[in-house]
């Protein structure tokens, strides 16, 4: 039972139309930088950050501030693109700062902020990549994009648990 939820977006537009599909009472949007978040050190017991981190320039600050705002003992659940071959020739289109990330990469992150990785896993599948790649072809109708990247982003993490190809593991 979650009593309170905390939801920012960069984009003033995205948290309008979260507020106006929000069908909870216990979810707060507001418009924030994850770079300089506006919350007490250690507030939250739960932090969700899923695909985010790469679209931030200063992706260090914001981690750093993710980590600021976690309660010790907190989870810290993070999404991240892997920085494979193909996400290094397309990541400027979808507005990313990075290709992606690997495992060093997140553990030196982890390291200066005095978190420990508990899980870390990478994974592929084929329907996977071909979901994904059919919303990225979606990126400039914004309508049809709006429409149809949750189904197929669920969609892609389903056929991820089923079809699972793992390159990692902690």
């Amino acid at each position: 039972n979650i009593e309170h939820v905390e939801a920012i977006d960069i984009s003033k537009n995205n948290i309008e139309q979260s507020q106006k599909i929000n069908i909870f009472e216990n979810i707060n949007f507001k418009v924030g930088n994850l770079t300089l978040l506006n919350y007490q050190t250690n507030s939250f017991n739960l932090i969700i950050c899923s695909d985010v981190l790469e679209h931030i320039k200063n992706d260090k600050k914001a981690f750093s501030e993710l980590s600021r705002v976690l309660k010790k003992g907190g989870i810290l659940l993070l999404t991240i693109p892997s920085n494979s071959e193909k996400n290094k020739q397309t990541y400027k289109q979808y507005e990313h700062e990075l290709a992606g990330y690997n495992f060093k990469d997140i553990k030196a992150l982890c390291d200066k902020n005095n978190l420990k990785i508990l899980k870390y896993s990478g994974y592929s599948s084929i329907p996977a990549e071909f979901f994904s790649d059919i919303s990225y072809k979606l990126i400039n109708n914004k309508i049809l994009l709006g429409a149809f990247f949750y189904p197929l982003y669920f969609a892609s993490v389903i056929s991820d648990f089923l079809f699972r190809k793992n390159y990692s593991g902690y």
